[in-house]
């Protein structure tokens, strides 16, 4: 009688972990707004609440982390980028940033890959969410030093 009672306590504790997990993968692939906006650092959001850096954002705030290190110490940049190919600077705001998307899904990452299959090709993202024409002229300005 017990062993019965045990088969069943681990099919429902196995039914109730799976259907978790397909809940979870469902409304990532299908709800992603209604269940992780604003939730998601591998998406490219800032949880409200939390104090992140750019560089807490892995590949995606990398670029970006450099420039702002550069800005505030240049001399620890003595010398400009070096690269065999071609160096191609994105800036931008959330769309560059790729906000909502996976790293592997920004058009950033893709367009490397691509351009790398054809050329030597560096892309440095300099896109944050929120960035206006200033911003965006002042990175310009400093990527222009920097490279």
């Amino acid at each position: 009688m017990s062993f019965k009672f045990g088969v069943k306590i681990a099919l429902a504790i196995l039914s109730t972990i799976l259907s978790i997990l397909l809940t979870f993968w469902i409304s990532e692939e299908w709800f992603f707004d209604k269940v992780y906006y604003q939730k998601s650092v591998l998406h490219g959001y800032w949880p409200p609440g939390k104090e992140l850096l750019y560089i807490d954002f892995g590949r995606r705030g990398q670029d970006i982390s450099k420039l702002l290190d550069f800005i505030h110490n240049p001399a620890s940049y003595p010398n400009k980028i070096k690269t065999t190919g071609f160096t191609i600077v994105i800036i931008g705001d959330s769309f560059v940033w790729g906000q909502g998307l996976r790293e592997s899904q920004r058009f950033t990452t893709i367009l490397n890959k691509r351009l790398n299959s054809i050329r030597p090709t560096s892309i440095i993202q300099l896109g944050s969410n929120g960035d206006s024409l200033l911003d965006n002229y002042i990175k310009y300005h400093y990527a222009n030093c920097h490279l």
